[in-house]
């Protein structure tokens, strides 16, 4: 232990910490891709959460949710309409998601990512895009601030 740059800061007898796993020697390959839910279920959520592969993660409570539209015959998007922001989705096989959603026992949705998920089989749901639009552009970090778009006056 000569080679300890704090050796001289240690308190005489303290014992040596365990060492602590290192992080880049994860178990497994490291291009193991983790198979991939669209959404979750469970008996009452409080909150949906969005996770986007390309933005911020948002929880809206399902007390601001006052509209749920979708194409009803293919189930290829819905529109959730909160008080404050519009959730646009896009994908396949959605109707358990919305369905889901209109119970409120929906805990998250999350769009699909080639990089990161497996490929669900052809019947399982699919969410390959998912659009946040705040209604107040004024808010600071809305998507439509950082697509160029001036503030509201």
């Amino acid at each position: 232990m000569a080679d300890d740059p704090l050796a001289k800061f240690r308190r005489k007898g303290a014992q040596e910490s365990p060492a602590r796993p290192d992080p880049s020697a994860a178990t497994g390959p490291k291009d193991a891709l983790k198979p991939y839910k669209a959404h979750e279920g469970k008996d009452r959520a409080l909150s949906l959460d969005i996770h986007r592969v390309l933005g911020p993660t948002h929880s809206p409570a399902y007390r601001y949710l006052y509209n749920v539209s979708y194409d009803n015959e293919y189930f290829t998007n819905f529109v959730l309409e909160f008080g404050f922001m519009t959730v646009k989705v896009r994908g396949k096989n959605l109707q358990d998601i919305v369905a889901s959603i209109k119970r409120h026992t929906c805990e998250f949705i999350q769009d699909f990512d080639a990089r990161e998920h497996e490929r669900p089989a052809d019947n399982e749901p699919l969410i390959e895009s998912i659009v946040v639009e705040r209604l107040d552009k004024r808010v600071a970090g809305s998507e439509a601030e950082a697509a160029g778009e001036p503030p509201a006056a």
